[in-house]
């Protein structure tokens, strides 16, 4: 059988939630830096019907709602740990960073039906599995 509903897997900080097809994010944690760089690993399989598809990573550096800095960048499949660095920019320098947003996701696809899923069904195995994104290492640069 087919699986009715799909969303990417997500890892992140502090709560998230998705209502009338819009994410939506927290607070996130309390933070009080303002780092010029993320940098961290990676390895990503993306789903074997979707050779377009990538993961994404996103920091958004917050003052109560307000995104003061930001970065955010798909990473494409690979069989090895893979650096990645995030410059992140930022757009409102008079505000102090308050809360710190990290958000990685399995698939760069915004809906349901566009993400994709194999299905496994044998003897030893019966699942629906997409892409696999596994990150280590995170640390900040300033």
């Amino acid at each position: 059988p087919s699986i009715g509903n799909r969303s990417a897997g997500k890892l992140f900080l502090g709560t998230y939630s998705y209502a009338n097809g819009q994410e939506i994010y927290a607070e996130g944690v309390a933070f009080t830096s303002r780092p010029v760089q993320m940098q961290g690993y990676y390895k990503y399989e993306n789903d074997s019907q979707d050779a377009a598809e990538k993961g994404v990573v996103t920091v958004q550096i917050m003052n109560g709602d307000t995104e003061i800095g930001t970065a955010s960048a798909e990473l494409d499949a690979t069989g090895n740990y893979t650096q990645f660095t995030l410059p992140i920019q930022y757009r409102r320098p008079e505000l102090n960073a308050t809360h710190l947003r990290i958000m990685f996701s399995s698939s760069n696809h915004a809906d349901e039906a566009s993400i994709k899923a194999t299905n496994y069904n044998s003897k030893d195995e019966c699942c629906s599995r997409g892409a696999m994104l596994m990150v280590d290492n995170l640390t900040f640069s300033y």
